[in-house]
């Protein structure tokens, strides 16, 4: 019964070499000396001294297995770092790596803001764009109209009071242009848009003095006699802007 224990425990620590090495053994063997090293994370049977052997013989025997166990031990502690350093550089590849996909990421994120900010600048510039054309040929058509219902301009033998009105326009130019004296200042207004000079982007100034003809103050429907726009008059176009 001892001797099933015995080779169990055996067999349950050290492992089945051990167990059958015990296994061969008489009783005239006894007493036995097992000598166990732990090698690799698993328990092995170094050496079995016999109780025979005399004390030096055991004291060799033990010293020459503590050389043993040192190299085993030497050799565990070796492929611990060995283990240890290849883990400590795949940890820092795998730092390098997780920071060099957060900077790849982190320049996809601020290249896709950038890129719908661009699209936000393009849309806008192009609204601005369609508008200034709409803008623009609603003008025109504002324009286009206004000239139709300018009054001809009198001939030279029309015997009605005749203003000759000087219009000086942005760039410089000047536009003479001949209005009946009767005529209500919108006319003048009228003839100032249908040369594309609208009332929201430009003032009609007089020189002298100077007065705003399309400031609210003025009566549009006042003649150009009335508002001392006769027989002469320089009007200067000034950009609100």
């Amino acid at each position: 019964m001892l001797c099933c224990r015995l080779l169990t425990l055996c067999t349950r620590h050290f492992g089945s070499v051990a167990a059958g090495e015990v296994r061969t053994f008489s009783t005239d063997d006894l007493p036995l000396l097992l000598i166990i090293t732990r090698n690799r994370s698993t328990n092995e049977l170094l050496l079995t001294l016999k109780g025979k052997l005399n004390l030096d013989e055991v004291m060799t025997s033990l010293v020459n297995s503590v050389d043993v166990f040192q190299e085993h031990q030497a050799a565990d502690i070796s492929d611990e770092r060995e283990r240890n350093a290849r883990l400590a550089v795949k940890e820092e590849q795998d730092a390098a790596y997780q920071e060099s996909l957060a900077k790849d990421r982190a320049k996809a994120e601020e290249k896709r803001v950038l890129q719908e900010q661009q699209l936000v600048e393009v849309m806008k510039e192009q609204e601005t764009l369609r508008q200034a054309e709409e803008d623009e040929r609603e003008k025109e058509a504002i324009s286009k109209s206004l000239a139709d219902l300018v009054p001809s301009e009198p001939n030279t033998s029309c015997k009605e009071p005749i203003s000759n009105i000087r219009i000086r326009t942005p760039e410089g130019d000047t536009v003479v242009r001949r209005f009946i004296a009767s005529s209500a200042l919108q006319v003048l207004l009228n003839f100032v848009v249908s040369k594309g000079y609208h009332l929201e982007d430009y003032k009609v100034l007089t020189t002298f003095p100077r007065r705003d003809l399309t400031s609210d103050d003025i009566d549009t429907s006042k003649s150009l006699k009335d508002l001392n726009l006769f027989p002469q008059e320089t009007v200067i176009l000034e950009s609100r802007k």
